[in-house]
């Protein structure tokens, strides 16, 4: 037996077969070993950014609809004295009508929109809510390319596709694995303080 036995070797540990320890593996950028799951790993601080730029493009294209709210309704300005005909209502009536509800639906759609980015900002930071975030991502993004396909103005179309980038740079780092594990660990920590 040799009188070296491994037990102070640096290179050996009591579960290595062999003189040398199962390779590190990176787990963040510059660093080696297990990832730290402890504290909030890049994916998951970008994810944040991500959500607050998604409500900022919110915010965006709300106030950019509640400017060309006249257009809108000047191309269904047919329509609409139409029905003023056929109900026998006043055609300027019925237009500031039509003007007030569509500001309307502009302003509760962008506060529930930049609203939902910023809860699920606030919740994601804390590891929760992550398949809701995803199915609501999903449902915005889809509403976005449903936006980009439809014949918009210039404006309209590079704030959809901003905000239709900003969905998928977030769904891809919600589920991205280093994030996944940090989710799970603080779900777990989350366990741990209830019980």
């Amino acid at each position: 037996m040799s009188e070296h036995d491994g037990s102070t070797d640096p290179y050996r540990t009591p579960d290595a077969s062999g003189p040398y320890p199962p390779q590190p593996y990176p787990s963040q950028p510059g660093g080696y070993g297990a990832p730290d799951l402890t504290s909030r790993p890049t994916t998951v601080s970008r994810l944040r950014q991500v959500m607050l730029a998604g409500a900022v493009a919110a915010v965006l294209q709300g106030v950019y609809a509640a400017f060309v709210v006249d257009d809108l309704l000047a191309g269904s300005a047919p329509d609409l004295e139409q029905i003023a005909v056929d109900s026998g209502l006043d055609a300027g009536r019925l237009s500031e009508v039509a003007g007030s509800v569509t500001i309307g639906v502009v302003v509760v759609s962008t506060v529930v929109t930049a609203g939902l980015w910023l809860l699920f900002a606030r919740l994601f930071d804390r590891g929760s809510a992550r398949v809701l975030g995803t199915v609501l991502g999903g449902l915005n993004g889809a509403t976005l390319l449903v936006g980009l396909l439809s014949p918009t103005d210039l404006v309209e179309w590079v704030l959809s596709a901003v905000s239709a980038a900003l969905v998928v740079a977030g769904l891809v780092l919600l589920w991205r694995p280093v994030t996944s594990a940090w989710f799970r660990a603080a779900a777990a920590r989350a366990q741990q303080h209830r019980a």
